[in-house]
């Protein structure tokens, strides 16, 4: 299947939106890395191949290693990430499935321990964004490109 309509090209204002907050977030103080990570995880729970794919890319590129990446979807079973990332991690999942009982006490006090406020604004918007690219990439039908033959 095809991608439906160019997000860019269809509604240049709509999309340079999206571009502005992909900016704040890369502005931010937290590390490329996790941000990456998030967006990872966000897109895998929307389902959103695009974007897991693009993410995961970037994220190698930032110096993330294939095994976080391949245990990603079960970050709080394994030893692999700090006490810090799992938190900013649950945070963008409680706040990914907001439909099954939004960001929870617990959670937000761990993320508490570990974040500032300023930077718990800034996770927040990670997660608020990807969710929003990940929606704009359903909707459109964008999918990864093929793999190049060799």
């Amino acid at each position: 299947m095809n991608t439906r309509i160019s997000p860019h090209q269809t509604h240049p204002e709509a999309y340079a939106t999206m571009l502005q907050m992909e900016n704040f977030i890369r502005s931010t103080s937290i590390s490329a890395r996790l941000r990456e990570l998030i967006k990872i995880r966000v897109s895998m729970i929307n389902g959103c191949s695009y974007c897991i794919d693009m993410h995961t890319r970037d994220a190698v590129k930032y110096g993330e290693t294939p095994e976080r990446i391949y245990l990603l979807s079960v970050f709080e079973e394994v030893p692999h990430f700090s006490p810090e990332e799992k938190a900013a991690l649950k945070m963008a999942v409680e706040l990914t499935l907001v439909h099954q009982h939004g960001l929870s006490e617990e959670t937000y006090q761990e993320v508490a321990r570990h974040y500032t406020p300023q930077q718990i604004m800034e996770l927040t918007m990670i997660t608020v964004t990807i969710n929003g690219w990940n929606r704009i990439a359903k909707a459109t039908n964008m999918l990864p490109a093929l793999p190049q033959e060799a």
